[in-house]
């Protein structure tokens, strides 16, 4: 079986995680398999450690070889996925980020920032299987210029933003973070149909509220099949999961992976029978309920995203 390609640079394995612990020197590319690096005997002390990404390198990114084949890495939260032609869309999750400051790498440190981001390996052994996993796993590492905008593995290897996949990447993000949806949902809507309802309604000056409401109700229109939740229920399921969030450390995002009709369907139905059962504690019971819905989601979400890689024997 083929192996995933994965990062090659010197590392440290710690609690399942590839931490970098090296200070970078030359650096080039090998696609669509490896960014690397040499290693320096020693990190430096200046060395800033965050979980996920720098919000300036957010976003999806593509490089295109001199043959022709494309790479993207779309950046966000505390997941990395590299994405070609030949092995798919691969995941690589609980990203930590690694800021080297004051970089003697850099020709211009004012203007560039190099990073290393470290993954972790016990998820990608669960994703993909130990057999995919090289013999020396390792990190991520490149710059970031701010003037230019772009993120460079080397000197020839350089990432230019793919502005109109981020456009509706963060059109998708915001969908997310404000409307009862999830990323099972909205993988089902065509990005043309998304563009399209997006620039209506800037030529409509809509904003906030009106702005996502008029998105979510062009949604619904085209994609009945989704069964989200009715416009006119919108108001009272936000307020239901303002009470879900308060009883739990759940976010607006984690509640809407159970899927929002569904819970809103399940309120009523547990608040009837409360009329009948003062005891019954509606909100308690429906976290219940949510917990093992969100499990059943992940594991859909989950296999659903190993299926786009492509393994060959």
């Amino acid at each position: 079986m083929r192996q995933i390609r994965v990062i090659f640079l010197s590392l440290l394995l710690a609690s399942g995680l590839v931490l970098a612990v090296s200070y970078f020197e030359e650096t080039t590319t090998e696609l669509p398999g490896a960014i690397l690096a040499k290693e320096r005997k020693n990190e430096p002390q200046n060395t800033e450690v965050i979980q996920g990404f720098p919000e300036a390198i957010e976003g999806v990114w593509q490089y295109t070889n001199i043959d022709g084949s494309v790479q993207t890495l779309t950046l966000f939260g505390n997941q990395l996925t590299v994405h070609t032609e030949e092995t798919g869309r691969v995941y690589y999750d609980n990203i930590v980020t690694h800021i080297q400051k004051d970089s003697t790498l850099l020709a211009s440190p004012s203007k560039e920032q190099t990073y290393s981001f470290s993954w972790d390996i016990n998820e990608f052994i669960r994703r993909y299987g130990e057999g995919n996993l090289s013999a020396n796993p390792q990190a991520f590492v490149l710059s970031y210029n701010q003037d230019s905008d772009q993120l460079s593995a080397s000197s020839t290897i350089q990432y230019q933003r793919n502005k109109g996949a981020e456009k509706t990447w963060r059109i998708m993000q915001k969908l997310k973070e404000t409307l009862p949806m999830n990323d099972l949902q909205l993988a089902k809507i065509d990005q043309d149909v998304l563009l399209d309802l997006w620039d209506a309604s800037q030529q409509k000056n809509l904003d906030g509220v009106e702005l996502t409401n008029y998105l979510y109700k062009g949604i619904q229109a085209q994609y009945p099949e989704l069964d989200l939740i009715s416009l006119n229920d919108l108001e009272a399921y936000q307020l239901l999961v303002s009470d879900l969030m308060k009883a739990s450390d759940l976010s607006f995002v984690e509640i809407n992976e159970a899927g929002a009709k569904e819970i809103f369907t399940r309120y009523q139905a547990l608040s009837d029978e409360a009329n009948d059962h003062p005891e019954l504690n509606v909100i308690e019971t429906l976290l219940a309920e949510i917990k093992e819905w969100r499990e059943t989601y992940q594991r859909v979400k989950f296999n659903q995203e190993n299926e786009e890689v492509v393994i060959t024997e």
